[in-house]
C-alpha cells in the first residue's frame, strides 16, 4: 500500500481525493489543508495538517501530491525533494526557468523523483492519437484551441494557467522544441477584478510545421487539439462526446479509446514510479522544457 499525502484541498485537490479514494492501491494518510472543512473530505484515518511544512518534515508517506496555486510549487517541491519524498505537482512546475532548473538539479543531487501532472498526455485519446499519428505520415500542423469563463485568477495569467497543456502536448508528440515562439493578444478586459485576456501562441519547429494555440477565459469551454498530417487529421476534443475522430477525405470516423480517466492514471503512473523507480527523469524534464518555452512566449508580448 502506498502511503501519499496531499496539499491542497481545492478543486483539483478534491479530483485527488476522490480518484485516491478509488484505487486499491494507494491510500491517502495525510491532508495540507488549512480550511476546517476539509475534514468532511477524507475520513478519519488520514491526518490533516494546517503548516505544509510541518506536513512534510512529518515523514512516514511514500509520496506527497502538490495541488496548490503555481506561485507555491517550487517552494513545496524543493522542501519534499529535500526531505527525500517523491513529488507528483500539478502544472506549471514553475512560474519561471530560474526555479524549474533549480528545482531539477536539486532532484538530480538527491536522485530524487518529481513528476508533473500536465493532464492531458494521460488521456486515453490523447495516448491513441499518438499511436494514430504515428501510421499517418509526416505531421504537418497542429491546430490547438483551450479555455473557459474562468478562472479569472489573481495569481497567474492565461499563458500560465491554460497554456501548459497546449504546449506539454505539442512537445510530447513531436519530441522537439520550437525553434521560433511568438505570443500576441487578441483581447483583454477586467472581469470581477482580475485579468481576462485571449490569446495565440505560434510555435515553429521547422521544415514548416507549426502549432498555432490559442488560449481564453472569455470563451464558452473548449479543448480542441487538431493534428494533421499526410494521410489524415486527428482531432482530440475532451468536451466532445467521441474525444478522438480522425479525419480523412471529407469523411469524420470516430477512434475508440479507454473511458479510464486521466487522473486515475496520472496517480497510477506515481504510483509505478514510486514502487519501481520508473520515470524519475522524463516527466521533469518535459516539465522544465514547458516552462522554458511559455517563458519565451511571455517575453514576446508587446511591451515584455
Amino acid at each position: 500500500m502506498i502511503r501519499l499525502g496531499l496539499i491542497g484541498a481545492g478543486r483539483w485537490g478534491r479530483n485527488y481525493i476522490s480518484t485516491i479514494a478509488a484505487l486499491d492501491s494507494v491510500r491517502l494518510v495525510r491532508l495540507g489543508s488549512h480550511n476546517p472543512a476539509s475534514r468532511g473530505l477524507v475520513g478519519p484515518e488520514c491526518e490533516i495538517s494546517a503548516d505544509w511544512r510541518q506536513f512534510i518534515a512529518a515523514g512516514n508517506l511514500d509520496g506527497i501530491i502538490i495541488a496548490t496555486p503555481p506561485l507555491l510549487h517550487a517552494e513545496m517541491t524543493m522542501a519534499a525533494v529535500a526531505a527525500g519524498i517523491p513529488v507528483l505537482v500539478e502544472k506549471p512546475l514553475t512560474l519561471g526557468l530560474k526555479e524549474a532548473n533549480a528545482l531539477r538539479d536539486q532532484v538530480g543531487v538527491r536522485n530524487g523523483l518529481v513528476m508533473v501532472d500536465h493532464t492531458h498526455l494521460f488521456h486515453p485519446a490523447f495516448e491513441e492519437l499518438k499511436q494514430q499519428a504515428s501510421r499517418l505520415g509526416a505531421i504537418r500542423a497542429i491546430e490547438a484551441e483551450a479555455g473557459a469563463r474562468g478562472p479569472y485568477r489573481t495569481d497567474v495569467s492565461v499563458l500560465w494557467d491554460w497554456g501548459p497543456h497546449d504546449v506539454a502536448m505539442c512537445l510530447d508528440l513531436l519530441r522537439l522544441s520550437p525553434r521560433e515562439v511568438r505570443a500576441s493578444r487578441e483581447t483583454r478586459e477586467r472581469v470581477d477584478g482580475a485579468e481576462a485576456e485571449t490569446i495565440r501562441l505560434e510555435l515553429a519547429f521547422g521544415d514548416g510545421l507549426q502549432a498555432r494555440i490559442r488560449l481564453s477565459n472569455l470563451i464558452d469551454k473548449t479543448r480542441r487539439f487538431a493534428v494533421r498530417c499526410d494521410a489524415g487529421v486527428l482531432v482530440y476534443d475532451d468536451i466532445a462526446r467521441d474525444k478522438l475522430v480522425l479525419e480523412q477525405e471529407g469523411k469524420s470516423t470516430p477512434v475508440k479509446v479507454s473511458p479510464e480517466l486521466p487522473l486515475t492514471r496520472v496517480v497510477k503512473a506515481f504510483e509505478a514510479a514510486i514502487s519501481a523507480g520508473k520515470d524519475r527523469t522524463a516527466s521533469l524534464d518535459l516539465a522544465v522544457e514547458v516552462v522554458t518555452v511559455l517563458e519565451r512566449c511571455a517575453g514576446t508580448f508587446p511591451g515584455a
